[in-house]
């Protein structure tokens, strides 16, 4: 059974698969859909609702694309996306002030003049900051790779069958 939904979520999924790969990748995604569909129907799920869930369960037709894709094509997937953003943000907004005063302070001490008590310590700060980013980001970016090879990304969980090849 295919309907217009079915075949409208793996036009989408297939747009981001490559070529060599996309009918194989539309034969496995119609049957894994259609034995899902028909198992829930014979579960006793009404047919609309059981196609509904079984493509809401399957997800961002892109995210599924990546998993047939042979390599990732971007650093940090989606499902690391914000967490790195929200990392990123919140140890800038509490490390990188810490390190300017620190530094200010010091050279305050030091009895140096006002243009190094502000400048000097600004471009370390500006330096450690994009350490923090480069560090944070390696972080994430291996994490991220290491789930996708495990196949327990942190994302959307796996369905039998959409291994990817």
């Amino acid at each position: 059974m295919s309907t217009k939904a079915t075949d409208e979520y793996i036009a989408a999924v297939v747009r981001h698969v490559p070529q060599r790969k996309r009918a194989d990748v539309e034969r496995e995604l119609h049957a894994l859909i259609a034995d899902e569909i028909d198992g829930r129907i014979a579960a006793g799920e009404p047919e609309g609702e059981a196609e509904r869930s079984m493509l809401r369960e399957l997800g961002d037709p892109e995210v599924l694309a990546e998993r047939y894709a042979p390599v990732s094509r971007v650093l940090l997937s989606r499902h690391v996306y914000r967490a790195w953003a929200k990392t990123s943000l919140w140890s800038c907004i509490v490390v990188l002030p810490i390190v300017y005063i620190v530094l200010v302070i010091v050279r305050t001490v030091n009895g140096d003049n006002p243009g190094a008590v502000v400048f000097l310590p600004l471009g370390v700060a500006i330096t450690v900051g994009m350490y923090l980013l480069v560090g944070i980001t390696a972080l994430f970016a291996a994490v991220d790779r290491h789930d996708a090879r495990l196949g327990s990304g942190i994302g959307p969980a796996r369905h039998d069958g959409l291994a990817g090849d």
